[in-house]
């Protein structure tokens, strides 16, 4: 037959027998009537469409004696937070070793990038001593030295990751 003259049969069954007959019909699949459900405000609200969460932000804490270093490091990672498309965000800075364990305690960041060299406190010590404050905080070490015998110092300390100053910013 041609496809304008077809007309599907649409059968109909009595509703279940728990709904009343006075509850609202509508068609269902294969021309059975089913009623119709009616939906709490609460989960007609939540199946509407939603804009997704904004990324949550990556919180760094930026432990160098140089003040300048520390500057250069904000910038570099503002900048490059739009090419990674990651929002981070510069939780705070430290100067010194105790320092960087005294807000890594207080700010409890993401990540803490660290200087070895530190007065104070080294930073291969307030890495240990981070990592015993049992935070969920990232040490990674960033440093001029990048000799074996400093990778192995940074790794028992409980760093995450080494990352030579020298290296292509990407790295970090």
């Amino acid at each position: 037959r041609p496809f304008s003259s077809f007309r599907p049969t649409v059968k109909s069954s009595p509703p279940p027998r728990s709904v009343s007959s006075s509850a609202p019909m509508r068609p269902g699949r294969r021309g059975r009537i089913l009623p119709v459900m009616e939906t709490h405000p609460q989960s007609a609200a939540s199946s509407q469409p939603q804009t997704p969460a904004p990324p949550r932000s990556i919180r760094i804490l930026i432990a160098d004696d140089h003040p300048q270093v520390r500057q250069a490091l904000a910038a570099l990672l503002e900048a490059a937070q739009f090419d990674a498309g990651a929002r981070l965000e510069i939780a705070g800075e430290a100067g010194d070793g105790r320092e960087a364990v005294e807000r890594a305690r207080i700010l409890a960041p993401d990540i803490v990038l660290m200087d070895i060299e530190m007065p104070v406190l080294d930073g291969f010590e307030a890495t240990s001593r981070i990592r015993e404050l049992n935070l969920s905080s990232r040490v990674i070490i960033l440093s001029i030295h990048a000799d074996p015998a400093a990778r192995g110092r940074a790794r028992a300390a409980g760093a995450a990751a080494f990352v030579a100053k020298g290296a292509p910013w990407q790295q970090l």
